[in-house]
């Protein structure tokens, strides 16, 4: 009974060491979901944002965006903005963000964040890529908490895609 034991041991272990992530890990740089790797660096990642490149706020709202199969990488990052360096270092200070993709959580501050202007507005925006993107539907959730600023309190950012299937002959 022992031997049997073990032996269904070694093979739960196993089966746990092939799965990409463990339960209750945070996804970071270099993980991946299936054959969907997340990526933090520029290099890697030059593509386009779903947000405004790909797709509208309403197209994401309302799931019709959809994905080519064309596009092998793109990023999901969304952040803040405010008129100035300022008002921005103001809003984010003691800010509480969290991100899930498809019920995964994300590790957010392992992907860091970029400062950018955007329109007439000074921005910071997550470093968050999706390489090799599987097809199907998928659900990006930003949830976070403004503690300063004008527009304190609780936010949400929810992104539903669709990634398109390559077209076989």
């Amino acid at each position: 009974m022992n031997r049997l034991a073990c032996i269904g041991w070694v093979i739960l272990l196993a089966v746990l060491m092939t799965a990409c992530q463990f339960p209750g890990t945070k996804i970071k740089p270099g993980d991946k979901i299936g054959d969907m790797e997340f990526i933090s660096e520029f290099e890697e990642c030059q593509a386009p944002n779903i947000l405004n490149d790909i797709c509208t706020f309403d197209a994401l709202n309302d799931g019709t965006c959809e994905v080519p199969a064309s596009l092998t990488k793109f990023w999901v990052s969304t952040g803040w903005s405010e008129g100035s360096q300022e008002s921005l270092e103001l809003s984010w200070k003691d800010s509480e963000w969290s991100m899930t993709f498809d019920d995964y959580e994300v590790n957010l501050y392992a992907f860091g964040t970029y400062d950018m202007d955007w329109e007439d507005m000074r921005a910071r925006v997550w470093d968050v890529c999706v390489s090799n993107p599987t097809p199907g539907k998928h659900t990006v959730r930003y949830e976070f908490l403004l503690k300063n600023g004008v527009q304190r309190g609780n936010h949400e950012v929810i992104f539903n895609f669709t990634v398109l299937a390559a077209e076989t002959p």
